[in-house]
């Protein structure tokens, strides 16, 4: 399948500039130099003409590739204060797919580490791997590596340590460099362990129980749910059949971009307010920030929050990140050290990336990998450790993944299997039986183009949650499980996230009563009412995704011809008990809305682009309405929503609902879908 970058100028982007722009002064400087050495004094003249040309070339590139991106057109939710009725999509819309293709599968390093972590914990040589690289004399060295002091972007190696084995490395992050017996480096990379022995030794780390639950945490950025249906497809349904993870359908965004919706999740608090400690993120730290982990640590729980892409990570990128290390295990210092160690190397896979999201790899290997592994397995892994270590005490782990899906929404596919495996794992070792497993992100792709469909627009607010409860919770707290379950279907975000994570923390297990529809987050253990707003749950009128309803007449012929279509899906369905069930007639019309998105472009963009002048946001081409009929025999009250395409064919959204009793009028059938409709040809006995 053929595929061009987001904006259209592939080759125009800011990376491919730099590299073209090096390129060619690497290029003239090495014919000058030839040039000083001849003595070619009109070729050193025409040379310089060809760099001005050259320059002047790459200026008009880089200010067309600024000037004609995909223009980001802002919307405003006219529905803000009313019920949010929660958009039904395809995944698969068409206007989405022609932005999707398959890339190629991610090829790694084939050469094994020379050094690793064993099950007990302890640092020792790889002799396998030194055998197969045919290497002799090999001896090792080991540097810890520590934050600077206050800062979150510098790292530092400590003294060097020969490798002895057995040895036991105190720290989580460590830096291997070895050499051959000529003396030759053959070795220098980043290694993490999870040093839970020096965390256990300073502060008690409590057991799981029956009523105290560890809590682990993957999170993508930038997926939406729909996005998960169509990329993570395995992982998805593996959550959903296998560990029964609740999927929020009704899951929105509260802010723009990764912090501001994080936040919420973390803290409970909106950022950039002052219901935080401080509004500027860029010179004041942000160890004061009310941050869950915090109160968990305080009740006994191990911590950790790990995030890859550490150029972007989320407390980082224009701010000032933290003074001190957050959470018992910290991971920003391993890719700082990879960073530290081979700083030219980073930054030429993060330009080089570009090609190969175009499948065009200028390398043998990924840039998606660290030596033999992909980077986001490592993440994986690291995480499992964490988990491993800390077997049987309450744990709390935060993995964030940036790199596999923030710049490249196709990335995300190849992370499919991984993350699979990664529940799976919890799943079948034992670790899911006291713990609540989430797999979520902040919000859903970004990309200009595909946000500018009406699919993507609305998804791109979505972002997935999914919530696995441990099955002895489940069997013991029925109300919790019928709260979350209806909750799928109502209006939900990152500040109810939180309230859910101090429940699991309080143990409240036990909600059955319904909170006040003003509240602003909601426990997902608790009932959401149905006819929750944007506005009371926190939405701002830009992000809020939700339907409105306006009443129309009943007797528009569009409303009658649904009508008929709803009590012919209904006789289709009971044409299975046809001896048994009456065949139902259309009685009258009761009620009808037509369901209209509430989010509407406001003529603005949120910056200059000429394509602007030229292009629109797509409208909806899709009709919804709610129609309440009623049927006979039997008067029986049904609801219904029907989706009409652009070609005028009608489609239930969800099922027939049936809105008054239907008593021993379906004595006969035992399926609970046709109870609800079904009038039996005999009367009861």
């Amino acid at each position: 399948m053929t595929h061009s970058s987001s904006n259209g100028y592939i080759f125009l982007e800011i990376p491919y500039i730099i590299l073209q722009t090096c390129y060619i002064i690497w290029v003239f400087i090495c014919d000058s130099m030839r040039s000083i050495i001849t003595g070619n004094r009109k070729s050193q003249k025409q040379n310089r003409k060809l760099i001005l040309l050259a320059v002047s070339t790459l200026f008009v590139m880089y200010m067309m590739s600024k000037y004609t991106l995909t223009p980001r057109f802002t919307f405003t939710n006219e529905n803000v204060y009313g019920k949010c009725i929660i958009p039904n999509l395809n995944p698969f819309d068409e206007s989405i797919k022609k932005f999707e293709w398959h890339p190629n599968k991610i090829k790694c390093d084939d050469n094994p580490t020379l050094v690793f972590v064993n099950d007990d914990g302890f640092l020792q040589y790889n002799e396998s791997a030194v055998r197969q690289q045919h290497l002799v004399g090999v001896t090792c060295v080991y540097s810890v590596v520590s934050r600077q002091k206050g800062n979150d972007d510098y790292v530092d190696f400590g003294p060097e340590v020969k490798l002895k084995e057995p040895t036991r490395v105190t720290g989580d992050y460590f830096r291997v460099k070895c050499k051959d017996s000529s003396s030759r480096n053959v070795y220098d990379v980043m290694h993490y362990q999870i040093d839970s022995k020096t965390v256990k030794e300073t502060r008690k780390i409590q057991s799981e129980s029956d009523d105290k639950f560890s809590i682990l945490i993957l999170g993508v950025d930038a997926v939406s749910r729909l996005a998960a249906i169509r990329k993570l497809p395995k992982t998805f349904a593996y959550l959903r059949d296998e560990m029964k993870a609740f999927e929020f359908k009704g899951h929105m965004k509260v802010a723009d971009n990764t912090f501001p919706n994080v936040v919420p999740m973390l803290t409970g608090k909106k950022a950039y307010s002052n219901e935080l400690p401080s509004k500027d993120v860029t010179s004041v730290k942000f160890d004061s920030y009310p941050f869950v982990w915090y109160a968990l640590a305080a009740a006994g729980y191990a911590t950790l929050y790990s995030e890859d892409y550490a150029d972007i990570n989320m407390f980082n990128l224009g701010k000032a990140g933290f003074d001190r290390q957050p959470t018992d295990h910290y991971m920003r210092p391993y890719w700082r050290g990879i960073k530290k160690i081979d700083l030219l190397g980073t930054l030429i896979n993060s330009a080089l990336m570009g090609f190969e999201d175009q499948k065009m790899g200028l390398k043998k290997t990924s840039t998606l990998c660290y030596g033999n592994t992909p980077k986001h397995v490592l993440s994986l892994n690291h995480a499992k450790e964490f988990i491993k270590r800390y077997s049987h005490k309450l744990r709390f782990s935060f993995t964030w993944l940036n790199e596999i899906s923030h710049d490249y929404v196709n990335f995300l596919e190849l992370g499919d299997d991984d993350f699979k495996t990664f529940f799976q794992w919890i799943n079948e070792n034992g670790h899911f039986d006291n713990s609540f497993v989430v797999f979520l992100s902040d919000h859903g792709s970004r990309i200009d183009s595909i946000r500018n469909t009406y699919v993507g627009r609305i998804e791109e607010r979505m972002p997935l949650l999914q919530i696995a409860v441990p099955r002895k919770l489940r069997d013991r707290y029925p109300s919790l499980v019928q709260n979350m379950e209806d909750n799928t279907q109502r209006l939900t975000t990152h500040f109810d996230f939180h309230e859910t994570l101090l429940d699991i923390m309080n143990s409240k297990f036990d909600s059955s009563s319904e909170k006040p529809a003003l509240a602003r987050g909601i426990s997902l253990f608790s009932p959401i009412p149905e006819s929750r707003s944007c506005a009371q749950a926190g939405v701002p009128e830009h992000y809020c995704a939700c339907y409105g309803s306006e009443e129309i007449s009943v007797t528009l012929p569009v409303i009658n011809r649904i009508a008929t279509f709803v009590v012919d899906e209904i006789n289709l369905l009971l044409g299975v008990h046809n001896d048994l069930c009456e065949k139902l007639s259309l009685k009258q019309i009761k009620h009808a809305e037509k369901i209209e998105l509430g989010l509407k472009a406001n003529g603005d963009v949120e910056f200059f682009s000429f394509r602007q002048f030229f292009e629109e946001p797509e409208k909806q081409k899709e009709e919804r309405y709610l129609v309440l009929i009623e049927t006979i025999p039997g008067n029986a009250l049904l609801e219904a929503t029907v989706l009409v395409d652009n070609h005028k064919r009608f489609r239930l959204l969800g099922e027939v609902s049936r809105t008054n009793k239907y008593g021993k009028q379906s004595h006969c059938v035992k399926e609970d879908a046709l109870r609800l409709y079904c009038l039996c040809k005999q009367p009861p006995p």
